[in-house]
């Protein structure tokens, strides 16, 4: 298929009417047939499959996407080798090391994230061997805006000048099938093609926030989904969040994005006081729709040695 060609088709291995694909480059065209056919917040299905929109590579897919399986299968027996190791050193912290720090001596708690940062730095290791470094942007969003957001990522890839097409970064994104939450929100992610390239992420980073305004959550790796590392299915506490968006905004941005949600939460207070519902009034959460699974402290970010 020529690179310039797009379509729109259905994975093979999905069920059918299920997981749903754009390729760009494409036109406008393309993209709103696409949209109308498939908008998230229409297709409210529990049992669908995410929906993609992605970016043909340089060379095609070629025999990287003939060998992913037998690439994550190798893969997956390897990160567990190191989640092993990863366990028997914070058996070994909890058996020899101090609570507190002594002279001379580091705390358990200093050990043990120390511990998880080399695990880290392991396991990014072992992903770019097996070219599977690729992590992810991501959003949690209201209902009211999943279809105009969405719209904006879409565009942004598949499109020829597409703003994220532009950074040769952002390979994919995706939009869950149905909100996956009980408060109703939908799981947007955007993926870059490797994890321990900072200023790549970086860029594609300001790219969202920027042009496309909307600010991603945090940055997460593909090889913690493959393991299926998750808040409540990780009990060595490895780290999820490789990068956060602090890591990228400037002490003045973190200050003016602090004082738009002190003054979103303002005005609905004062609205709720004209319409005599003050008592008992919540603030509105700060974090723009952020998952309970972020709410963990972030621990240090492991440095990945060339």
């Amino acid at each position: 298929m020529a690179a310039t060609e797009a379509c729109v088709s259905r994975s093979p291995r999905a069920p059918p009417r299920r997981r749903q694909l754009l390729t760009g480059p494409t036109d406008l065209a393309a993209v709103d047939t696409f949209l109308a056919s498939f908008k998230p917040s229409r297709n409210n299905d529990s049992r669908g499959e995410f929906t993609w929109a992605r970016r043909r590579r340089d060379g095609g897919e070629g025999d990287l996407a003939d060998t992913l399986e037998e690439r994550k299968d190798k893969l997956k027996r390897k990160s567990r080798r190191v989640l092993d190791e990863l366990a028997e050193r914070l058996e070994d912290i909890r058996r020899t090391a101090p609570v507190r720090a002594t002279r001379g001596e580091r705390s358990q708690a200093d050990l043990r994230a120390e511990a998880r940062e080399d695990c880290i730095s392991s396991l990014v290791k072992l992903a770019k061997r097996y070219n599977y470094a690729s992590g992810c942007w991501h959003f949690s969003v209201e209902q009211h805006e999943i279809d105009w957001k969405w719209r904006k990522v879409v565009e942004a890839i598949v499109k020829p000048d597409g703003a994220l097409a532009k950074t040769r970064t952002v390979h994919a994104a995706k939009v869950s099938a149905a909100s996956n939450h009980a408060d109703g929100k939908y799981w947007l992610g955007v993926y870059c093609d490797d994890s321990a390239d900072k200023d790549a992420v970086g860029r594609v980073f300001k790219v969202l926030k920027d042009d496309l305004k909307m600010t991603p959550l945090n940055y997460k790796l593909d090889i913690l989904m493959l393991l299926g590392l998750k808040r409540r299915i990780n009990p060595l506490a490895v780290p999820l969040a490789y990068y956060a968006k602090d890591d990228f905004m400037t002490p003045d941005e973190r200050r003016a994005e602090r004082d738009v949600g002190t003054r979103a939460r303002r005005r609905t207070l004062e609205d709720e006081k004209s319409a005599g519902l003050a008592d008992g009034f919540e603030s509105v959460d700060e974090s723009d729709g952020e998952e309970e699974e972020e709410e963990e402290p972030r621990p240090k970010r492991a440095k990945v040695r060339a």
